[in-house]
């Protein structure tokens, strides 16, 4: 998944957007690639399982309250 929304201005507030948002229980994602600028993945709440995965940011790629396992 990747956003392609342009970078902000720097100095912006509020004009990030994320490639992906999770919210729930028990999520598992395997063999997939999350690609933004800024704010890439909300890790929202819930429990969550990641797996031979790729992520790339550039400022707070995972951010959120999700209680989540990153596996390479």
């Amino acid at each position: 998944m990747q956003n392609t929304s342009p970078s902000p201005a720097p100095g912006s507030m509020g004009k990030q957007a994320v490639a992906l948002e999770i919210s729930g229980d028990k999520a598992a994602f395997y063999r997939c690639s999350f690609l933004g600028y800024h704010d890439t993945l909300y890790d929202r709440y819930g429990r969550h399982y990641f797996k031979d995965f790729r992520i790339r940011g550039t400022i707070d790629f995972i951010f959120g309250d999700g209680q989540s396992y990153y596996e390479a």
